[in-house]
């Protein structure tokens, strides 16, 4: 089920808009298989919550993964 949804708004130096991104961040369970990067990424993996303050992610997915941690006792 999607947990939390939020966009991305990156602007040029002219103040133009160069890239636009909505995130939907959907809470499932695992069961098997290994992640794959497509052409929207350089590479993909699975990572337990405890482990995401060592990625590069926005502030917004760590504040979210915090939030599910707690209310789901996850990882």
């Amino acid at each position: 089920d999607p947990v939390h949804v939020f966009d991305v708004i990156r602007h040029g130096p002219a103040g133009e808009i160069e890239h636009h991104y909505v995130v939907i961040d959907l809470l499932a369970d695992y069961l098997g298989g290994e992640p794959v990067a497509g052409d929207d990424a350089v590479e993909a993996a699975w990572v337990r919550c405890g482990e995401i303050g060592a990625l590069p992610v926005s502030e917004e997915t760590a504040k979210l993964v915090r939030r599910l941690r707690t209310e789901h006792k996850r990882g």
